[in-house]
Formats: structure tokens, C-alpha cells, sequence
């Protein structure tokens, strides 16, 4: 709500100033008969990716009628969540800090002082080591999956006690749960925020039995070898591990693990071509230069990385 109040500060407090520039204007030019201060809220800059324009019409009457004073803006509760996890994900990369505001890390090498960890209400905020977060959900084994990360940081910000009721919310706005999202539509609405020019890309096998998340700005030649060596191959030994446990049950497994079997079955031949191949690339130790863009650098990593749509 802090956020709703200030961010409807700022679209009306631009609305007066804008009319009141145009009343000055307007005087000094003597263009009583021709012209009129009134400016339409939809022509309003700020907030566009956030603001319903549909409603605006009828708001405009609403708005007038009441003499001009600030109504409830129809904001996309989505959009704004959507916007929120981006920014976490930019401060687990440590693109950002909640401590200092601008860009933070945005360069290939960062220091080890750029890198370490920070206190904030208390806490204390980790900036990924490596830049490569894992992208797959609540059975994922990796501490530093995002959606572990983003639990965390919610209670940095808001304290372990409200954890429940922000995931709720989250949810709420989002239209399905927190895991959903990001592993299945958050790097999807990444590449439409950013124009398909991502600066967060997706490594990912055929049909996302592995995914991992990368900061575009950090990487470097030995990204996709710190990939596969700290995150497939272990994620591989997994996979095994619980498939030799659920094959251990024989005539005694459920039918829910019966059918968990043959997913992670199925997850594991997935996995397994695509180590293959992402050791290709891991080979070429590609380097890039950041000045190419995103959609000249992407293309050196051809099937490894996940289309941008």
C-alpha cells in the first residue's frame, strides 16, 4: 500500500503541475480563447506499463466531476508484482541493494567487496557468488533457487512473521502461486518488460526438467563450465539418487510415487542430452563483448539458452 499511495502521489502531483504549466503558458500568450489548461489523465507519462488505459474514460468524468482531486488509480496489481520480482532477482544477482539505490554490479569481474554479503533491517542479504540462481521450484535441492530466495528476502524486508500473508498477496495479484510464476512465466515476462532484450537469461533443457537463471552483465568464459559442474551434474546425482529410492519401493510404492518415478525417469534422459550439449559449449569458453547486445551475444549459446519470445 506504501507504494500504491506514493506512486498516486506522484501521478497526480505531475498531473497539477503539467495543467499548471499550461495555465502559465496559456496567460503569457494570452491564449484564453483557444486553448485550455486541462490535460487528460491518460496523457499522463509515469505509469504506463501499470495503469489500466482502458478505465481511464471513465475516470477522466469521475475525476473532473470531483473538482480535480486525487481518485484511485485502476493499477494492474500484476504488473506491479511482476515488477517487484525482477527487482528481487536483481538483488540476489546483486544488479541491485536495498541499501543503496542506482545499479550495483553490471560488469563481467565484480570485486569481492562488490560481491559480499550486506546487512539490511537487521538481516543479512547474500549477492549470488556466481550469478547463476536455479529456476525450479519448491523440489529443487539448491539453496539459492530463486523461489527459496525470494522467501528470503521477503522476510529481509518485512520480517518472517508477515512471510505467509506477502506470499498471499503475491499470489493474489499474480492470479496462481509464487512457484508457477517464476518457473514457468517469469522469464517470459523478463524478455517482454525488456523488449526481448533480456538481461537475465534462461539456460534450460527441452522442457525445463533444468533451468537455471544468469545475469547477462556477469557472465564470462567460464559461465556455462560453472553451470554444468555446479548445478546439472549435481542436479543429475539427484535425480539418480531419488529414482534408485523410488525404484527401491518395487510392488510397495504408491501410486503417487509410481508416478513421480516415471517423471524423474523422464527428467533424467531430459537432463542427461542436454549435459551433453551444454558441455559443447562449456568447451568454447565463450567470451562476449557486453557492447554486441543481447541479441547478437545470445545467439553464440544456441540451443543451451531458452528462446527469446
Amino acid at each position: 500500500m506504501t507504494w500504491f499511495h506514493k506512486a498516486s502521489d506522484n501521478f497526480f502531483q505531475l498531473h497539477k503541475n503539467e495543467e499548471e504549466l499550461n495555465r502559465i503558458f496559456i496567460d503569457l500568450y494570452g491564449l484564453q480563447d483557444e486553448l485550455t489548461p486541462e490535460v487528460p489523465l491518460k496523457h499522463i507519462t509515469i505509469l504506463q506499463e501499470e495503469l489500466d488505459s482502458d478505465d481511464f474514460e471513465a475516470l477522466e468524468d469521475e475525476f473532473r466531476a470531483g473538482g480535480g482531486h486525487p481518485i484511485e488509480l485502476p493499477i494492474k496489481r500484476d504488473v506491479v508484482m511482476q515488477q517487484f520480482l525482477s527487482y528481487c532477482v536483481g538483488l540476489m544477482m546483486g544488479r541491485y541493494r536495498l541499501d543503496e539505490p542506482g545499479l550495483h554490479i553490471a560488469h563481467p569481474e565484480p570485486t569481492a567487496e562488490e560481491v559480499a554479503s550486506y546487512s539490511y533491517n537487521g538481516h543479512t542479504v547474500e549477492i549470488d557468488d556466481d550469478a547463476i540462481l536455479p529456476l525450479m521450484g519448491s523440489a529443487c535441492q539448491f539453496p539459492d533457487d530463486v523461489l527459496h530466495r525470494v522467501y528470503g528476502l521477503l522476510d529481509v524486508i518485512w520480517g518472517e512473521e508477515t512471510r505467509t500473508a506477502n506470499v498471499n498477496f503475491l499470489e493474489e495479484c499474480l492470479g496462481k502461486s509464487l512457484e508457477k510464476y517464476l518457473v514457468k512465466d517469469f522469464f517470459k515476462d523478463h524478455c517482454k518488460r525488456y523488449k526481448k532484450k533480456p538481461i537475465y537469461w534462461l539456460f534450460a533443457s527441452k522442457k525445463g526438467a533444468f533451468q537455471v537463471l544468469v545475469y547477462m552483465h556477469r557472465m564470462n568464459a567460464f559461465t556455462v563450465q560453472k553451470i554444468r559442474d555446479r548445478y546439472l551434474l549435481d542436479h543429475l546425482r539427484q535425480l539418480r539418487s531419488e529414482i534408485e529410492r523410488l525404484e527401491g519401493l518395487g510392488v510397495n510404492a504408491s501410486k503417487a510415487e509410481s508416478k513421480k518415478l516415471e517423471q524423474l525417469r523422464k527428467d533424467e534422459v531430459e537432463c542427461r542430452e542436454y549435459e551433453l550439449v551444454l558441455k559443447d559449449v562449456a568447451d568454447q569458453q565463450i567470451a562476449f563483448d557486453l557492447d554486441d547486445g543481447v541479441t547478437e551475444n545470445h545467439k553464440l549459446f544456441g540451443e543451451v539458452v531458452a528462446k527469446i519470445k
